[in-house]
């Protein structure tokens, strides 16, 4: 799957804000609801690219029902895909991170101690290889 250039532009500032930071860590949003956990994201990736909040917002939400009979469980748009990354990892055996694939074969160089500059070099790497 190849990486598209609108998902590069916010590759930065999500590792800086997000996984850095344990900003999203279960301890830091254990009092947070699902649509506030969504909003923060929207707000974090759409800071690097303003024009894509609406989309990414649609992409994330989870349609609201009135009673449960209406409610189907079928989550948001990217539970599919998540899903789909979930199930290739766990073929290769992968079950925890910071183990992580590139090009579906797993990289043993990245770390889970990274800083924002060795992610940022290490996809510069692969991208303009």
């Amino acid at each position: 799957m190849p990486i598209k250039p609108s998902y590069l532009g916010i590759t930065p500032s999500l590792i800086r804000d997000v996984f850095l930071p344990n900003r999203f860590f279960d301890e830091a949003v254990v009092n947070a609801s699902r649509a506030q956990v969504y909003s923060a994201l929207v707000s974090l990736a759409s800071s690097a690219s303003p024009s894509t909040k609406d989309k990414i917002h649609s992409l994330l939400e989870i349609k609201h029902v009135d009673n449960a009979q209406e409610a189907t469980n079928t989550g948001n748009k990217v539970a599919n895909d998540l899903k789909y990354f979930v199930k290739l990892g766990r073929q290769n055996g992968i079950h925890v991170s910071p183990t992580a694939l590139w090009d579906g074969l797993v990289e043993n160089a990245i770390s889970s101690s990274w800083t924002l500059d060795n992610w940022k070099e290490f996809f510069q790497s692969k991208i303009s290889a």
